[in-house]
This record gives structure tokens, sequence and C-alpha cells, in this order.
């Protein structure tokens, strides 16, 4: 599934957090749909994540917990993941 809707990726978001028992403030939610991958499966690998990374750490879930633990998963504003962006001088030479 593709671009799926932002109803539908705030629910689920909302849910799969709720399933784990993890509180994470409404800004810090808005803000990662703005960052993740829009699909499904995005949102499912990120909240896994996020769950391990405030466990491992002891703390609650924030904006800067989930940079921390998100890393390549995390969309620039061309939508364009880390991983997926080419090193500076990559294809040179």
């Amino acid at each position: 599934m593709a671009g799926a809707d932002d109803g539908f990726l705030a629910a689920l978001l909302a849910r799969l957090l709720s399933d784990r028992q993890l509180e994470v403030a409404a800004p810090v939610q808005a803000w990662l749909l703005t960052q993740l991958p829009r699909t499904p499966d995005a949102v499912r690998a990120a909240v896994a994540r996020l769950d391990q990374a405030a466990l491992a750490a002891g703390q609650r879930i924030s904006r800067t917990l989930a940079v921390d633990a998100l890393g390549e998963l995390i969309c620039d504003k061309s939508g364009i993941s880390p991983a997926d962006a080419s090193p500076p001088g990559a294809g040179l030479g």
C-alpha cells in the first residue's frame, strides 16, 4: 500500500502505541507522521523501535529519543530517508 491517507496512518500510529502501552504526546505523534515514510510498514517499524529505545533508555518517548531511535526511517522534507540518500561525491570518478 503506497501513500496511505493521513487519517489511517494517524489511527494506526495511535493504536500501535496504545497496544504497547506507550504514552506519546500528541505533538510528537504529529511530528512522527510528518517524518516517517507514508506506509503502514514504516509506522509499525517505528513503533517497535520506539518501544525498544524507550525501554532501554528508561524514559518517555520524546522527539529527541525518536530522532535517535529511528535514524534511517525518518525522511527529510523531500521524502527521502537518510539511508536512501547517496553520500556526497558518490558515483563520481
